[in-house]
């Protein structure tokens, strides 16, 4: 009896102008900067030592163009659950910044003022593992 293991690879987008300067970036739309366009595309070379039977992909541009820079846009399938962590009131904002209000903040431990915890990521995440 033969055993089919399975491999998941995770790729996270490229940089945009707010990951390059630190601040959480969930659910607003921020593009890829140049600097992220050329990493999504060095990405391309090192995937294709993979045979992907499905990609999933978050629906935010910066992600689907990360899927299309490294070659894997005609097969991706964009999925609501893998929509960044909803770091609501604290958008945009510097762990940095936030650790000035509430000094013991932990973002696994505490989540977000009206966004979402750890627990519902991992939700979300468990549908996509289903």
């Amino acid at each position: 009896m033969s055993q089919t293991s399975r491999v998941v690879v995770l790729v996270r987008h490229g940089e945009t102008e707010w990951t390059r300067t630190k601040q959480h970036t969930g659910r607003q739309d921020i593009p890829l900067n140049e600097a992220g366009r050329r990493e999504a595309e060095l990405l391309r070379h090192r995937l294709t030592a993979w045979s992907f039977a499905r990609v999933f992909v978050s629906p935010l541009s910066r992600a689907r163009d990360t899927a299309v820079l490294a070659g894997l846009g005609d097969r991706a399938e964009v999925r609501p659950e893998l929509v960044e962590f909803d770091y609501g009131a604290y958008e945009g904002r510097t762990r940095t910044d936030i650790l000035r209000e509430r000094p013991e903040w932990n973002l696994w431990r505490d989540g977000c003022p009206q966004g979402e915890t750890a627990e519902l990521v991992g939700i979300r995440a468990d549908r996509i593992i289903s």
